[in-house]
């Protein structure tokens, strides 16, 4: 009301100084007597585009106005979780979402009521609901504390049938054709978790306590509270493994033990972190390889499960392979393994000098300049940054093999290489500044196709973000956080105007064909070709 009483007033005082002035055209209507400037009259006001806030989409399954109970039925199809209202915590500290269900048409079967509502399978098929639940003073002040109140969960299927419903539990997991649901509590003894595990038509299948994330090549690896490794050690936990029944069938005792990969795992025997040992045994828990090493002897906890592992020796790095056999002395001050083509990059700070070895050989070839670091973008390629000794000329080069590309971002303060596909890579030039600069203060983002040689594409103002799936690419303005997405070509992904006026926030792929929206209006569920599953006003906070 304010807005129109202003606006009343404007047109008031136009109207009159429109009546007391000469028009344009007519005799000292151009110019002023006493100034020589030409004056401008504004005989009408300007047309505005009209703008509107996109609406719910509020068709439904049912005729009921209201729905917040999933009703199981035959004919939904697939179901799709939406994101149906925001909240703002006062301090707007922390933000967070109630969702819905819609189905395949985009019908509205249960109204916004979850505080968490996804896909728990890779194949979308089971999802995961959990009703809010009253936040504490203390959750409040830490959002983000592990202590959170159970919530009320459910699993349903996608197609509208119920799996579990009615648990109370803090999340969920999906493993091996295992549901897992899983409890944690803060106790006087510590953190504590307590899981159960049923099958994916429901059924209950075992419990247990302790810690336990799932199955890998049918094995679980679970912490046992209370149960030390030696006499008189009841206060400390150790690791087994358990099969998709919940049967023991490697007891350890363990400090700590990873998943299996390709019928092997890394584990650990010992008391504490300092003093364990840690060796590879197979799905029988028979030892592969000796629990020998100490905790420093491996660059991360799956190194010795590869054909090659880094190992120290006074603080300096070498390469051996699984066997033992060294391939390169412990010379290097980092050396970077790439597993998949069998290529291992080594440097040393004090000189700036960088290497690129072929395994098993061990041979070596210098690079040339000054390297102040190197790396493995993917693709079997090395991305090297050079500091060249004329000025503060900065370079990075792609090397592979003979090929070599280098790529000058002197004034920029980081050059970021994300391997995309084949041979193709992002090259994001970060925050560069100067008279010789296409944007002055900006960021931007080449595409480039190693394979040609050449920058297919350049995006000013965007950096690289991620990709979303196979062939889905998503960018992100500079300075804020708006997305936009493109295809394999790094044409636009959606049609021109599907989000105008409003821009991207947040953008994932939902199901196929289906991907997760949030624009500074509205969030909602759509199509590839522009099609609104479902689109909901989500501006507006509690």
């Amino acid at each position: 009301m304010k807005t129109f009483k202003t606006l009343s007033i404007l047109l008031m005082i136009m109207m009159i100084a429109s009546c007391s002035q000469p028009k344009p055209g007519q005799p000292g209507g151009d110019f002023q007597a006493d100034s020589d400037q030409p004056v401008f009259y504004l005989s009408e006001l300007p047309q505005l585009a009209s703008f509107e806030i996109p609406p719910e989409i509020t068709s439904r399954y049912s005729k009921e106005a209201y729905v917040d109970q999933l009703k199981p039925a035959d004919d939904y199809g697939k179901l799709y979780p939406y994101e149906g209202k925001r909240t703002v915590s006062a301090d707007m500290f922390w933000d967070s979402s109630i969702y819905g269900l819609v189905d395949s048409k985009g019908r509205i079967v249960v109204d916004p009521v979850y505080e968490s509502a996804y896909y728990i399978d890779p194949d979308s098929e089971y999802l995961y609901l959990a009703y809010p639940v009253d936040i504490d003073d203390e959750m409040a002040e830490n959002p983000y504390s592990a202590e959170t109140a159970p919530k009320k969960i459910a699993v349903a299927k996608s197609s509208g049938e119920w799996v579990l419903d009615g648990l109370l539990g803090n999340w969920v997991n999906y493993s091996e054709e295992r549901i897992i649901v899983i409890s944690a509590e803060e106790t006087d003894e510590g953190f504590r978790q307590n899981f159960k595990a049923y099958d994916v038509d429901g059924n209950f299948v075992f419990n247990g306590e302790g810690y336990f994330n799932g199955f890998s090549e049918g094995l679980g690896a679970v912490t046992v509270y209370g149960h030390g490794q030696g006499a008189g050690q009841t206060d400390k936990t150790w690791m087994q493994y358990i099969d998709r029944n919940g049967n023991v069938v490697i007891p350890g005792p363990f400090y700590t033990a990873e998943e299996f990969r390709n019928g092997e795992a890394l584990v650990s025997i010992g008391d504490e972190w300092e003093t364990a040992r840690f060796g590879v045994i197979n799905t029988k828990g028979e030892f592969v390889k000796p629990p020998t090493m100490g905790w420093d002897a491996q660059k991360d906890y799956y190194s010795q499960i590869y054909d090659y592992n880094v190992y120290h020796d006074n603080e300096l790095q070498g390469i051996n392979d699984s066997a033992g056999n060294n391939i390169l002395p412990a010379e290097y001050d980092w050396v970077t393994i790439d597993q998949e083509n069998s290529l291992a990059v080594a440097g040393c700070y004090q000189d700036s000098c960088c290497y690129i070895a072929s395994l098993p050989s061990g041979e070596k070839k210098a690079i040339d300049g000054k390297a102040t670091g190197a790396y493995f973008p993917g693709g079997g390629w090395c991305a090297i940054e050079h500091a060249v000794a004329e000025g503060d000329k900065k370079v990075m080069s792609l090397v592979k093999g003979e090929v070599e590309y280098d790529f000058d971002y002197t004034g920029c303060s980081w050059l970021q290489c994300n391997f995309i596909k084949d041979d193709v890579f992002s090259l994001c030039y970060w925050d560069r500044a100067g008279d010789d600069s296409p944007l002055l203060n900006g960021s931007w983002t080449d595409i480039f196709d190693a394979g040609l040689g050449k920058t297919i594409k350049s995006f000013p103002r965007l950096t690289f973000s991620h990709a979303a799936s196979d062939g889905i690419y998503v960018l992100q303005r500079q300075g804020s956080n708006h997305l936009m997405v493109f295809n394999e070509d790094f044409e636009p992904f959606f049609p021109d105007g599907t989000f105008e006026p409003s821009e991207l926030t947040m953008f994932y792929k939902l199901a196929e064909g289906v991907f997760q929206v949030r624009t500074a209006f509205c969030s909602g569920l759509i199509k590839e070709n522009g099609e609104w599953l479902i689109r909901v006003n989500t501006s507006s906070t509690d």
